[in-house]
Order: structure tokens, then C-alpha cells, then sequence
């Protein structure tokens, strides 16, 4: 459960009755996630946004705003976890719950940041109950590697791995399972459970992946499906990459031109513009 600190600084639409529509992202940490949404809040996945492109199904809501889910959106509500500051005076969403955010964690603190999932961050906003199993919790370790700051070589990674997971969202059992455990454990998890597949739409606009959804649902007691819905598409971004400084990212970024972005090395930035 997250610390009260933490929770005093989240912005507050998460815990609304109202009704959300889901945009899903094309990995597991954000279908995952997505599930446990359906699950607490009713909310349904009606969009998919792969960075490229956005779509969403006939079902989707016309008075509902929608929510990304695992998604560093600039404007709207999103649950994120990627770094989207350039310095600690940069702008930022005010509707994005996301633990660098929070802490305001940016290029000049890069290696400080919380290196781990949406998923495990929802887990404890929620203070949902973990898979009974231990396979399934080594799973929520190994997606978006998070159990990687703990055998990093850098003490500053070491230390953010053990204070987001105990300190901040009170995953203390989680943090025992690392110490326990090899990193060959969690490597194996995701090769078998195919955690790195990419969701991706196929020539009928139906969703599709490699990902172990029937190994997934067994192992953690949950039933993880794509949407069996169509999705059709209603817009085309530019997906770029970046390496900062750079004045072309920079005047986007000025205008207000970038729909999502995410530093994913303190100097390279990827983020989708909207075509004009």
C-alpha cells in the first residue's frame, strides 16, 4: 500500500465511481494492469494506442473521458512509470500518476528513478491482494524488469529498487522474493511466459500477441484476455527517437505538439508528434 506521503500527492480521479474508458498499450504490463482495472472499477478497454496509431472499438463511450493505461500521455489521465522530465523545473501532467513524477525525477537524477512497472504501482495504489503463487510473483518482478535494479552494479539503483518496492508502496514480501532468488530465475520467467511480446492488431483490427495469457491467468489466478472487439483506426502519429539535446524534440515539446514521450536513458527520448 503506498505511503500516505506518496497517496497525498496523487492526483484523485483514480479513486472516482465514475466510468472510464481503458486505452491499452501493446505489452503486458498495460494489459495486465488493464484487467485489474476491469476488475476494481469496472472500467473496459475500448482504445488501443501502439505509439503509431490510435484505434478503439464501436463500444467506446462518447461522454467518458479515457485513461492510458501504462501510457506517459502529456495531457490526459494516464498510470505511467517511465521518467518524462527534462529538469526538476519542467512542466508535467498534473492528471499522470506516476511515481517519477511524483518525486520529480528528470535527467539531472535520471538514475534515481523507479525502474519498475505500472503494474506493481497499481498493485499497491489499490492495495490489491498478490498472486498466491510464487511463480506469479516472480512474474510481477520480471515485467518491465523490474527486479533488475537489484542486481545492478550501481548503488543508486540498488537503493531506488528497495525504497519504491518497501518504502514507498509497502512490497516488502516482493523485495524478500529478489533476495531469495537469482537473476536467472526471472529471465526465465519471461522467456517462458513470453512477457516481451509486443500486442500488436492484425489485418482485421483484432488484437494478437505471443504472450503466455493462458500460462499468466494459471500461475496468478486471474483470467488475462485481450478484447475480442475490433479496433478501427482514427488517428496516425510520428513515432520518434531522440538523442537530448535536441531543438526539433524541444520545439515540439514547446508547442505542444507531442502526444506521449518517456526518457528511456537519461539522454534519448522516444515520443509520438501529432501529424499536422
Amino acid at each position: 500500500m503506498f505511503r500516505q506521503d506518496y497517496l497525498d500527492d496523487v492526483p484523485t480521479w483514480y479513486q472516482e465511481d465514475t466510468y472510464h474508458d481503458l486505452i491499452l498499450s501493446n505489452d503486458i504490463d498495460s494489459l495486465w494492469s488493464c484487467t485489474l482495472l476491469q476488475q476494481i472499477k469496472g472500467w473496459d478497454i475500448n482504445y488501443f494506442y501502439d505509439f503509431n496509431s490510435f484505434f478503439k472499438t464501436q463500444q467506446a463511450s462518447s461522454d467518458a473521458s479515457a485513461i492510458g493505461v501504462d501510457i506517459d500521455f502529456c495531457k490526459s489521465k494516464c498510470f505511467s512509470n517511465h521518467v518524462t522530465m527534462l529538469t526538476d523545473s519542467d512542466t508535467y501532467n498534473k492528471q499522470a500518476i506516476n511515481l517519477n513524477i511524483i518525486d520529480r525525477i528528470n535527467r539531472e537524477n535520471y538514475f534515481d528513478k523507479y525502474c519498475g512497472s505500472t503494474l506493481l504501482m497499481l498493485y499497491a495504489l489499490y492495495d490489491i491482494p498478490l498472486p498466491q503463487t510464487e511463480e506469479g510473483q516472480l512474474m510481477l518482478l520480471a515485467i518491465d524488469s523490474t527486479y533488475l535494479g537489484y542486481y545492478s552494479e550501481y548503488v543508486n539503483a540498488q537503493q531506488a529498487n528497495k525504497y519504491y518496492l518497501c518504502d514507498v508502496m509497502g512490497l516488502t514480501g516482493l523485495y524478500d522474493l529478489l533476495q531469495s532468488h537469482a537473476r536467472q530465475d526471472f529471465e526465465r520467467i519471461a522467456i517462458t511466459y513470453g512477457l516481451k511480446a509486443a500486442i500488436t492488431l492484425d489485418s482485421d483490427g483484432r488484437l494478437k500477441s505471443d504472450i503466455d495469457l493462458i500460462g499468466i491467468s494459471k500461475a496468478i489466478g486471474i483470467d488475462i484476455q485481450l478484447p475480442k472487439d475490433r479496433f478501427n483506426k482514427v488517428k496516425n502519429y510520428d513515432s520518434k527517437q531522440a538523442t537530448l539535446p535536441d531543438d526539433d524534440f524541444i520545439t515540439a515539446k514547446e508547442d505542444g505538439q507531442i502526444i506521449s514521450m518517456a526518457l528511456t536513458r537519461k539522454n534519448t527520448v522516444k515520443y509520438s508528434l501529432m501529424r499536422i
